[in-house]
C-alpha cells in the first residue's frame, strides 16, 4: 500500500558492494520500470533536479567532493528535500549511495583509524545529529533502509573483494577506502551502522550481493517494493 508522502528507500553499504548495480537493476525491473525514481544521494549530478544544485555548487565555487562539515550537512538537507518533494509525487524513490548512511560510515571509519577511538561511538554521535536534520527534510516520508552486502567471508577476503571491484570501476574515489584492510573495515562498519538504525527503531532489509548473485533476488525485491509502497 502506498504511503500518504511516499517512500524514501536508502541504500547503504561499503563502497564497491553493489549498491549502483542493485539500484540500476531493480529501476530496470519490468515490476518497477517508469514507476521509481532513482538517484545517487552523494552525487548532485544524477538529482532529478534539472541541475540547480550543481550550478548553485559551481558558481559557489564549492567542490563538490569537499568534505567540509557545512556542504556535507546541506547536502544531505537539500538530497532529502528533494527525494521527499519526488515520492511525494511519484511514490517511490531510491537513493544509491545514501549521503546520510555514508556520512556515519564515513566518520566511523576515519575514527576507527584513530588510536584508543570507539568507532562506534562516532557511528551513534553522527546518527543523533544528522538523524532530526532527515526527519525535518521529508517530514512525510516513510523511510525504508536497504543494507547492501558481500555474503561469508572474512573481513579480509570482503576487502579484497571490494578493491578489486573499486578498482574495476576506474579505481577509487575521494571518499573510498585506499586499501584493501579499509576496504574490510568499512564493510565491518557498515554492519554496525545497520544494527544501530535497527537499534533506534528503524527497518533495515539487508541484501547480499555477490558477484553472481543477489539474495534476494531482484525480481523479489522489486515484487516487495512493488506490493507495499506503490
Amino acid at each position: 500500500m502506498r504511503h500518504e508522502q511516499g517512500t524514501i528507500i536508502r541504500l547503504f553499504g561499503a563502497d564497491g558492494v553493489g549498491k549502483t548495480t542493485l539500484a540500476s537493476a531493480l529501476a530496470q525491473d519490468p515490476q518497477l520500470q517508469g514507476r521509481v525514481t532513482t538517484f545517487e544521494g552523494t552525487h548532485p549530478e544524477t538529482w532529478p533536479d534539472d541541475g540547480v544544485y550543481g550550478r548553485q555548487l559551481a558558481q559557489a565555487g564549492i567542490d563538490e567532493n569537499s568534505g567540509e562539515r557545512d556542504h556535507v550537512v546541506d547536502k544531505i538537507r537539500r538530497c532529502y528535500t528533494l527525494a521527499g518533494k519526488v515520492a511525494a509525487t511519484s511514490g517511490v524513490v531510491i537513493l544509491d549511495s545514501d549521503p546520510f548512511a555514508k556520512t556515519i560510515l564515513y566518520n566511523g571509519l576515519r575514527a576507527a583509524k584513530q588510536p584508543n577511538v570507539c568507532p562506534g561511538g562516532e557511528l551513534l554521535e553522527q546518527y543523533r545529529q544528522l538523524n532530526p536534520l532527515i526527519r525535518k527534510a521529508a517530514p512525510g516520508a516513510a523511510l525504508v533502509n536497504m543494507h547492501v552486502r558481500l555474503g561469508h567471508g572474512t573481513s579480509t577476503e570482503h576487502g579484497q573483494v571490494l578493491m578489486e571491484r573499486i578498482n574495476g570501476r576506474g579505481g577509487a574515489s575521494v571518499f573510498d577506502p585506499a586499501t584493501a584492510r579499509e576496504a574490510g573495515l568499512a564493510h565491518k562498519l557498515a554492519i554496525d551502522v545497520a544494527a544501530l538504525l535497527l537499534s533506534q527503531g528503524e527497518t533495515v532489509r539487508p541484501v547480499v550481493s555477490d558477484d553472481e548473485f543477489i539474495t534476494p533476488s531482484v525480481h523479489d525485491l522489486a515484487q516487495n517494493i512493488q506490493q507495499t509502497y506503490l
